[in-house]
């Protein structure tokens, strides 16, 4: 039951690292964009 958790979580955090990687690069895209 504990490793069901454990493994849960770990597809959670990995879904927030994909989330915050995708706004830094929505970030640096219009930082990009607005300097052009």
């Amino acid at each position: 039951n504990f490793k069901r958790l454990l493994v849960r979580y770990e597809r959670r955090a990995e879904m927030h690292e994909a989330m915050l990687a995708l706004g830094c690069c929505l970030v640096c895209f219009r930082r990009l964009r607005s300097s052009i």
